[in-house]
């Protein structure tokens, strides 16, 4: 019995294995080493409960198992790790969560599937079932054949090494016959471990008896050794061919998938198909026939899905911090991944091994058998294919693993931005603009002028942008180091093994390549680290740029408006120079790094041979260590934003127990701020006690500024609760809402906001929002919210999208849609703010009676915020007056008309019944006039009947036009022209190099002592020079490419920017802004990195594989057949893969624009999604979103390792036929032209792979620059600029206006929206525009700064056609306060001249005749409202400063204080003409009254065209038309109107419940203006 562990002896002796080797470690050691590697990978998953996954004491992910493949009973079928937790719902809520924790997290991590979208599909087992059966026999066969060489051995009283092996053999294959038995157990990880460990080993098994099989062969052996060791071997083939044709694991026998789609074939596909990527081939064929669509994108596996994914992160991350989480997430994969890098780079060695064999024999033939070498040329492919295989299998497995950590770094972020404080997001967006100053929340009170300017740390640093930023390109960066990582396992095991095959070449010659390399290194390390900071500064600059362009494109219609397109294309502009800047200075440095070419100067191919061999991986290893510094900046903005601390407090604040006095729904003693403390500076709530009924109706109302809607966010728990308690109910139980059987309502809140938040979808799922639809109760709803007109009017009625932002309805529709959802819901509460002000007073009071004090209501409690008081307050139960952030008053109606609290707003000789009844004749005088409302004929369409938005997908190859256009920009046919002579002068001293290695080595070999010979050191100093010529021709090349990227970079995106700034409206009415985003996101950033790059390296492969077919054939003419033949097989495998990755590759564009869109309208939403309590439904639809990208995703780098295994294949098969046509004319060739086509036949594999990858990687990235190209080829505005049509100086002088047969539709399919109308216009008049709610008002306003063009007709002022006018001009000399009032992320100057036009004194008088400051600014008793109680005012007044900070479209600000903002705006251009579109909607009466005076005071010579729902701003104007459905239906001065019998006008002002005022006061009017006329 052998007592060491090594032969002392050789392990070759006349070219057989000698006995002690083959006894000792082929009999004894390899059968114990694998049996104990396997046992310690497979034997730990068995203590592992299979089953569940634990995600804690509250939560767990139960894994269903499917029965055994060899069950065929139906009837026990379950689910293939189905996540369920219960039967018939889709989420489940943990009983026990603490109250005090977001729901967000417990809802995600429960976030499961709904059965009725999931499709069956049963798996066939019948060949399985036998070939596991064969397994079984074999291996039980095994065991008797070694049971009777044991008996033999003892009988015959054999060596103790005989009968130990034996032994070893026996225990060996029990083992295998276990595992057998363990691969069908289960269906979770141990059935796949055991699968993997058995079909490694019976591969190792397989080459040992090989190599026995052989020995038997060659000596002589007993009879029974050879007897056994042939059926053995046959055995050991039968095995492993068994173990190819089986799959990894056992099978279930049915899988779910999505309804319409395919499963994936990978999980149950044979290990062969796994190592070859063929289970992959059916999609490329089927790609052949027809371009792929989504529906042929096959489902993702249970493991690959978000949902899945994410559980098993939050269950590691609720015990260990995010970082360590992630690093610990997927370990295990990443391990098994590593190790098969590792076995395939010593593989990819083996090729070099056999051409130094190879070689040796063509120099020496009598020193190898001829038959060993036919056994190199034959082991060269079979070497080359193993290494490819596994080479796939790894790469493929990090790939996966990338994919993984991907959906949990997108979806963690995304949960994370569910639970921000809004107003950490708008302080962020605001110091971005402003140096990092402060901003408020809400209501328009921000932080002292002595605190300007102070740097706000973590929570000002996370912008929209940023954000945006964070979940589109860090986590990409991410997840693609993951990827790459392989790189750098790969390069570390090649340098290892090739500096020791150079130490046994060279000897210490060797020492001298390590130590450059060694030097090198650290060198790589430094300027990598230098990439990581400018990297920082790339993405801190690209943070601003998304952010400013996501602004811009949220509020492009106010930019048109004013003809501010210059202003913002030179701000981002700016942005975009600094960053390429930064770019710049990222790329020139990665061109130019040093990446270890040359680190040695051999005089061998060996040598040259293994240098090829590391080559790439060294070419690589700069730029991935430069990728991982990129990494680990992504890493800490991620990690940075996820342990940040500011998350709402509202769950918590909610959830404290209420005393036996305190409210149900309430306040109880309680202050808040919108700042982080008490003397943070923001608008605050001073000691807020209120009870509202429940069930009733209560009102809220003050003057503008005064905290009503600051109330309401309270009360939903966004703003910080200083002292006190705040009680709603439902927001912060994280159980699952029980309905109460006898009202059908649930204790929830539902929520409308003043500024309506709606959906990019159809009006039908913004209503629904995530409700069943009730059919009924929807009618209802769509009658009480007077929606049903607005259905008729619309061309796929509750069907139509409504846009962006809700950017295709007008405000009331938006409004109404808004409150529909609020009403629809089954929530018991709701709260509505100011939801009225934008609705036409015929709606207004059908809505208030049908809808808020109608049937719908009835038991429900609402709070309504509103300064329609005469209309709201008298039908109440409950009011609050509100003002300073302070309660002047709660209690009934009646209690407030005797205090007098609304007589500023009632009429004081009224009493309150008398205005009710005011109200209730209204209602009795005109129901005839709204009965159409009810009655409108409504059809609820189904969805099959209206086309779905998606965005457009190219189809085919990409476009010969997109890439000669991109050409152009980077320089046309001489940039590339000059790039393809530098690859060929690069390879011209590649192949002078080799040569002059070979010429060194004959000239050594043939005149060692030659006189005549130079010395080494010429030889040496000439292949330096050729190399310094070869480096100087790479960087040459580098330079220009530095050059074409900069050129790229700065055109590609200025014509994208400007074409997107002057696209028509209508652009932007059908593009949702997330796609937009993406180009100018994902799209850009490709554009800027990789295209560029990936055809410089095609054009350098193009030129090497063009070198070493040339070299190859020059010297074996006959490989010229081989050649052809290669190629055609390689130029099909190309075609193959280029037609499938590049669909591929278009569908993971398209749906990542809703990812970018869903992100975007989340963070506008924010707290409309928290107060429905909805967060658990937005994570799962962002799940759904991203699952639906990682499809196309996850099969495009599929797709990627197919074409990079069959390439290497094919390649492979050159150096095989290159060593046969040598082995074959050995006696004539020349060792040294031998070893230069071996060596370049290595090199063939990897570079042809190379090349097939990079040229469809860029024709994929030729994908992201048709995009662009798209968009920047868009339909354009008419001309800025008309230099032969420009107006005269001062134009227009007078401001009359003539429209004549105007005819107006949104597109040439859709109707018309404005139906012939023509009026004619006074200069100096005052004109009203009314009309229900998309009568066309607002449209008619847009026509004057043509965002449509005149179908018929035309519009003419002072004289002049507008349609014949440059844009700029046109727009420059109108004025509008547009419905929704739009301001910037900046100051409030840069908002109020954004030119720099003005001096501070205007500014500033500007605002105070909107009543925003005081009668001086320094004055103390300023206020930003004009509140009329004698209160004094404690809250700091912003305006005062014109360096206070205004956050993203002014959402620090309240509604009110943006309406005024913008007509300060207005005051200060002082046009001729101005639009007012529903300016004063959202301000209290009181200072409606004192705005309507200054605009008639500061515009008295002014044309003004007036829309508006409040009948008392223009009651007095000089005309009033009216308009119904896109028609004039009346047109007249307002006295004549409101005395037309029949009326419309006259109905709407009798509507409005102040009929009598308001005949007052036009007449008054009318009176007044014919004095004057008469004057």
């Amino acid at each position: 019995m052998h007592s060491q562990l090594l032969c002392l002896s050789p392990l070759w002796v006349d070219a057989d294995i000698s006995t002690c080797a083959a006894s000792l470690y082929l009999r004894i050691l390899w059968p114990l080493v694998a049996v104990l590697v396997s046992s310690a990978l497979v034997l730990p998953l068995r203590r592992k409960p299979s089953g569940a996954i634990s995600l804690g004491a509250d939560d767990s992910l139960t894994a269903e198992h499917a029965h055994s493949v060899f069950d065929d009973d139906e009837d026990n079928y379950v689910d293939l790790y189905r996540l369920r937790t219960n039967e018939s719902g889709t989420v489940r809520v943990s009983e026990s969560s603490p109250a005090t924790e977001s729901p967000g997290d417990d809802y995600l991590a429960t976030i499961v599937e709904n059965k009725d979208e999931l499709d069956l599909i049963f798996l066939p087992s019948t060949s399985v079932r036998q070939q596991v059966a064969i397994e079984r026999v074999l291996v039980i066969f095994s065991i008797i054949l070694h049971s009777v060489e044991l008996l033999s051995a003892a009988v015959s009283s054999a060596s103790d090494d005989s009968a130990l092996g034996s032994v070893c053999s026996i225990l060996f294959w029990v083992y295998i016959l276990y595992l057998a038995f363990l691969r069908t157990s289960s269906l979770d990880e141990l059935s796949y471990r055991a699968s993997a460990n058995l079909a490694s080993i019976y591969f190792g098994n397989l080459i040992v008896a090989a190599i026995s099989l052989r020995s038997v062969f060659l000596s002589e052996h007993s009879p029974l050794y050879s007897t056994i060791t042939s059926l053995s071997s046959i055995i050991s083939l039968s095995l492993w061919i068994n173990a190819l044709l089986l799959p990894l694991g056992n099978i279930p026998a049915y899988v779910e998938v999505c309804k319409g789609l395919t499963y994936l074939p990978e999980p149950f596909s044979p290990l062969f198909a796994h190592l070859t990527m063929s289970w992959l081939t059916p999609l490329l064929f089927q790609g052949q026939t027809s371009s792929l669509k989504m529906e042929d994108v096959w489902d993702l596996a249970y493991y690959a899905r978000s949902t899945f994914v994410s559980r098993r992160f939050r269950a590691l991350n609720k015990i260990m911090s995010f970082r360590r989480s992630l690093l610990k997430f997927g370990l295990d994969t990443y391990f098994i991944n590593c190790m098969l890098t590792m076995i395939s780079a010593v593989f990819s060695f083996a090729p070099t091994v056999l051409l130094q064999y190879i070689v040796g024999y063509i120099e020496d033939p009598s020193s190898t058998p001829r038959h060993m070498a036919w056994l190199y040329v034959l082991l060269l492919p079979c070497f080359s294919l193993t290494a490819s295989s596994l080479n796939a299998l790894s790469f493929w497995g990090f790939r996966k693993n990338a994919i993984n950590y991907r959906s949990i770094l997108i979806t963690e972020i995304y949960s994370r931005a569910l639970r921000r404080r809004e107003s950490d997001i708008m302080e962020a967006n605001s110091s971005t603009d402003t140096g990092g100053k402060d901003a408020d929340n809400g209501t328009g009170n921000l932080e002292p002028q002595e605190n300007a300017g102070k740097k706000v740390e973590s929570e000002s640093e996370f912008t929209t942008g940023r954000v945006m930023n964070l979940m589109s390109i860090d986590a990409t960066q991410l997840s693609d180091t993951i990827t790459h990582s392989g790189v750098l396992v790969k390069t570390v095991v090649a340098l290892v093994v090739a500096f020791f095959f150079l130490f046994n070449l060279l000897g210490k010659s060797a020492i001298a390549g390590i130590v450059v390399f060694a030097t090198l290194v650290p060198l790589n390390i430094k300027i990598s680290q230098a990439f990581a900071t400018n990297q920082k500064r790339i993405m801190d600059i690209s943070d601003r740029r998304v952010n400013k362009t996501n602004e811009i494109l949220l509020n492009i219609k106010i930019i048109k408006y004013f003809a501010w397109e210059p202003m913002f294309l030179k701000k981002i502009t700016e942005l975009r120079i600094e960053e390429v800047k930064q770019l710049v200075a990222s790329l020139l440095g990665t061109y130019t790094v040093v990446a270890g070419h040359e680190l040695t100067a051999s005089v061998a191919f060996g040598v040259v041979s293994l240098v090829n061999v590391i080559k790439m991986p060294l070419e690589s290893f700069s730029h991935l260590v430069t990728m991982m510094m990129r990494a680990k900046v992504a890493l800490d903005r991620i990690a940075s934003f996820m342990e940040d601390s500011n998350t709402t407090d509202k769950y918590s604040q909610l959830s404290k127990s209420r005393g036996l006095n305190s409210p149900y729904i309430g306040f109880e003693h309680a202050s808040f701020t919108w700042g982080a403390s008490k003397n943070s500076g923001k608008f605050s709530l001073t000691n807020i006690s209120v009870d509202f009924p429940v069930g009733r109706l209560s009102v809220v109302f003050g003057p503008t500024g005064s905290g009503k809607t600051s109330l309401l966010m309270a009360l939903l728990g966004e703003m910080t609760l200083l002292e006190g308690s705040v009680f709603l109910p439902g927001v912060a139980d994280n159980r699952k809402p029980q309905v109460d059987p006898e009202t059908g309502y649930t204790e929830q809140v539902a929520y409308c906001a003043q500024q309506a938040w709606l959906l990019n979808d159809s009006i039908r799922n913004n209503i629904l929002f995530g409700q069943p639809m009730d059919e009924n109760r929807y009618r209802q709803v769509i009658t009480a919210c007077a929606l049903r007109r607005d259905f008729k009017i619309f061309e796929h009625s509750d069907l139509t999208e409504v846009g962006e932002k809700g950017i295709a309805l007008s405000g009331g529709q938006k409004q109404r849609i808004s409150l529909a959802r609020a009403v629809y819901s089954r929530a018991k509460h709701l709260l509505l703010d100011d939801c009225l002000s934008a609705i036409d007073a015929h709606s207004a009071l059908w809505v208030y009676q049908k809808c808020i004090t109608g049937p719908l209501m009835a038991g429900r409690t609402c709070i309504l915020v509103s300064h329609n008081v005469s209309l709201s307050v008298p039908g109440s139960d409950f009011v609050v007056a509100i003002d300073d952030g302070k309660i002047q008053f709660q209690g009934t109606p009646t209690e407030c008309y005797e205090q007098k609290i609304l007589a500023s707003t009632i009429k004081s000789e009224e009493s309150l019944d008398s205005a009710s009844s005011d109200s209730v004749q209204a209602a009795a005088l005109h129901e005839e006039a709204l009965k159409d409302l009810d009655e409108s004929p409504f059809i609820l369409k189904h969805l099959s009947e209206v086309p779905e938005n998606f965005e457009m997908q190219q189809n085919g190859q990409i476009k010969s036009n997109t890439y000669m256009t991109y050409f152009k920009y980077m320089g046309g046919t001489r940039f590339w022209t000059c790039i393809f002579l530098a690859c060929i002068f690069q390879q011209i001293a590649e192949v002078s190099k080799n040569w002059w290695i070979g010429h060194w080595s004959d000239v050594t070999a043939e005149v060692e002592t030659a006189t005549t010979n130079h010395g080494p050191l010429f030889y040496l100093s000439i292949y330096l020079l050729i190399s310094v010529i070869f480096l100087a021709g790479t960087y040459g090349r580098d330079i220009i490419c530095y050059l074409g990227s900069v050129t790229v970079s700065q055109t590609m995106f200025s014509d994208l920017l400007t074409s997107v700034l002057y696209a028509t409206p209508r652009f932007f009415d059908t593009t949702p802004v997330g796609r937009i985003l993406n180009r100018f996101g994902k799209d850009v950033e490709t554009v800027d990195r990789e295209v560029i790059s990936s055809f410089i390296n095609v054009e350098l492969y193009v030129a090497e594989l063009t070198t070493i077919i040339f070299v190859i054939c020059m010297i074996i003419p006959q490989f010229v057949f081989v050649a052809i033949i290669i190629s055609v097989g390689l130029f099909y495998v190309a075609k193959l893969y280029s037609r499938v990755s590049l669909d591929l590759r278009r569908m993971q564009s398209v749906t990542l624009s809703p990812i970018y869109q869903h992100f975007g309208e989340t963070l506008a939403g924010l707290s409309t999604i928290r107060a429905y309590g909805r967060e658990a439904e937005f994570a799962h639809q962002n799940m759904s979103i991203l699952d639906m990208n990682t499809r196309p995703f996850m099969l495009l780098w599929a797709c990627s390792r197919w074409m990079n295994y069959y390439s290497q294949a094919l390649g492979g098969l050159v150096a095989a036929a290159t060593s046969f046509f040598l082995i074959l004319q050995s006696d004539s060739i020349d060792p040294s032209f031998a070893g230069l086509c071996l060596t370049y036949s290595m090199t063939f594999s990897e570079s042809m792979a190379s090349f097939v990858l990079l040229w469809t990687m860029s024709e994929m990235n030729m994908n992201s620059v048709e995009r662009v190209i798209e968009f920047i080829d868009t339909v354009q505005e008419a001309p800025a600029v008309i230099e032969d049509a420009k107006p005269p100086p001062g134009w227009p002088h007078e401001g009359s206006i003539e429209i004549h047969n105007l005819s107006l539709r949104y597109a040439s399919d859709l109707p018309k929206v404005i139906d012939d109308i023509s009026f004619d216009i006074r200069p100096g008049w005052n004109v009203g525009i009314v009309g229900r709610t998309g009568a066309g008002k607002s449209t008619i306003a847009s026509a004057f700064f043509r965002f449509l063009e005149a179908e018929e007709g035309r519009i003419m002022i002072d004289g002049v056609n507008i349609k014949g006018l440059g844009l700029r001009d046109l727009r420059e000399a109108l004025t509008i306060i547009p419905q929704d009032p739009t301001l910037f992320a900046g100051t409030i100057r840069s908002n109020l001249d954004p030119f720099d036009q003005y001096s501070d004194a205007a500014v500033f008088e500007s605002l105070r005749r909107v009543h925003l400051i005081g009668p001086s600014p320094d004055d103390p008793a300023a206020t930003s409202s004009s509140s009329s109680s004698s209160a004094p005012h404690t809250q700091f007044n912003v305006f005062t400063n014109l360096t206070s900070p205004v956050s993203e479209s002014g959402n620090n600000l309240s509604q009110g204080q943006r309406q005024l903002i913008c007509l300060a705006r207005s005051l200060l251009k002082s046009p001729r003409i101005m639009f007012l579109d529903e300016a004063t909607a959202s301000i209290d009466y009181a200072t409606d009254a004192l705005l309507q005076a200054t605009i008639r005071e500061e515009f008295r010579r002014s044309t003004i065209l007036t829309i508006a729902h409040r009948l008392r701003s223009i009651i007095d104007y000089d005309r009033i038309l009216v308009l119904e459905a896109g028609k004039k239906v009346e047109y007249d001065s307002p006295y004549k109107l409101i005395t037309k019998n029949d009326g419309v006008f006259k109905g709407m002002c009798e509507s409005s419940g102040e009929f009598d005022v308001l005949k007052q006061m036009a007449e008054k009017a009318f009176i007044e203006k014919q004095q004057q006329r008469h004057q």
